[in-house]
């Protein structure tokens, strides 16, 4: 709550909103109020307990507006970590999997939805479509024998330890496996990351999977979320950093 006080958004931010060429009037309305509560100091925090995952003004601020936001009056930047979903449901295997490090290789590598792809033999040309195939039939979609789903069938060709774990909990509950998964990445990101980073002295906020903090803290931000996220995988993962700065000069 400290650090949502000292967060303040540029009033270019609604220059911005104005000038949108595509969004419906909603959109701009619910932006405009978006942003309007963070300049008036109107808060608001909420905790799923189910998962421990928290939402706030800034986990609901559309993406596009992050670029204005400053913590302390500094430019703050986004620390992401990539491919989070399919990475952390490596923490699913039981210890000694051989599957397991055939799972990370392909996670790791940067290329988990295409090597999906390619072993469904289908062509998905529009990369976001493939990614939101991949959620729908292979980790949140129903239990599924997987003939209609190619996605879903090349999957359990090539991890069937997995998938068998996956069928498993939504057998169970069907959203078992998506609620697991947001409890993993909540203990990650502010269990274990935002604590360090408090007990540092450095303010910050998360977007679920994402760190925003200012630039001046960016350095030692990466290296708490790399040293926790390689202690939860057992490997060095990948981690984007969105520099507002030069996405804005684009």
């Amino acid at each position: 709550y400290n650090t949502m006080e000292m967060t303040s958004i540029q009033q270019e931010a609604i220059d911005y909103i104005d000038e949108l060429q595509d969004a419906t009037e909603h959109q701009v309305d619910s932006y405009r109020r978006s942003v309007e509560a963070i300049q008036n100091g109107d808060h608001y925090m909420i905790t799923d307990y189910k998962t421990g995952r928290f939402f706030n003004n800034f986990t609901n601020l559309w993406s596009n507006l992050r670029k204005f936001l400053r913590i302390e009056g500094e430019r703050v930047d986004e620390l992401d970590i990539a491919n989070s979903q399919p990475l952390l449901a490596a923490v699913l295997y039981p210890e000694g999997s051989e599957e397991k490090q055939k799972y990370l290789e392909v996670v790791l590598a940067g290329n988990f939805y295409r090597v999906l792809e390619a072993a469904s033999e289908r062509k998905y040309p529009n990369y976001k479509k493939l990614k939101q195939l991949v959620f729908a039939h292979v980790f949140f979609g129903k239990v599924s024998d997987g003939k209609r789903r190619p996605l879903l069938r090349a999957f359990k060709a090539l991890f069937p330890e997995l998938l068998a774990i996956i069928d498993n909990m939504k057998e169970h509950q069907k959203n078992k496996l998506a609620l697991e998964l947001q409890s993993i990445e909540a203990d990650l990101v502010i269990g274990k990351v935002v604590n360090r980073l408090r007990l540092l002295g450095i303010p910050c906020l998360t977007v679920h999977d994402s760190i925003v903090c200012k630039v001046s803290d960016v350095e030692t931000a990466y290296g708490v979320l790399d040293q926790e996220l390689e202690n939860l995988i057992g490997h060095k993962c990948k981690i984007k950093r969105k520099n507002y700065k030069e996405s804005n000069a684009a």
